[in-house]
């Protein structure tokens, strides 16, 4: 993998329609109306998204009569969000902890 394969894949994740898709469909499979429903947002974003996380492999679909159901593809994705979520929590202690650990005069010169 190269370092721009990991760019365009963090391009993908880093939109907050796609990234509360991702979580929409965490253990089960939702038709477009379903996800639609449950994020609140217009049929032309949600497919717009759905397209591009499609694309990238991140998600599957099978259709059902007239029906489309999405799953995520490999749950593996929530296991990287995880990570990700995980460094940014750690990093924001350690920056309260330095904070903390400054003393007053410190700040003043």
């Amino acid at each position: 993998m190269t370092a721009e394969n990991t760019v365009e894949f963090l391009k993908i994740l880093a939109h907050p329609v796609r990234l509360k898709i991702i979580e929409c469909l965490k253990g089960k499979e939702k038709t477009v109306n379903d996800i639609q429903t449950e994020l609140r947002k217009s049929q032309s974003t949600i497919s717009q998204h759905l397209k591009v996380l499609f694309s990238a492999n991140i998600l599957t679909f099978r259709k059902d009569g007239l029906k489309s159901y999405y799953k995520i593809a490999d749950p593996k994705v929530y296991d990287i969000l995880l990570n990700i979520n995980q460094y940014i929590a750690d990093r924001s202690q350690q920056k309260i902890e330095d904070i903390s650990s400054t003393s007053i005069t410190d700040t003043l010169y």
